[in-house]
């Protein structure tokens, strides 16, 4: 089975990507986080991390 499993957006859309993802496939772990793409910058990067940190975690 495919799961849309690039998670992106807002934190409350992240957030809602990741429980999806958790309840289609069946688990409660395993977030894995790759915070730079592409071109972004170290100082974006540490932004995403921080933001995820920050407003994401404590949800799931």
């Amino acid at each position: 089975m495919y799961v849309g499993v690039n998670t992106f957006g807002t934190p409350e859309q992240v957030v809602e990507q990741l429980r999806s993802q958790r309840e289609i496939l069946g688990c409660d772990h395993d977030v894995l986080m790759i915070p730079k793409y592409g071109s972004m910058s170290q100082a974006e990067a540490e932004a995403s991390v921080r933001l995820f940190g920050e407003e994401v975690i404590g949800h799931l």
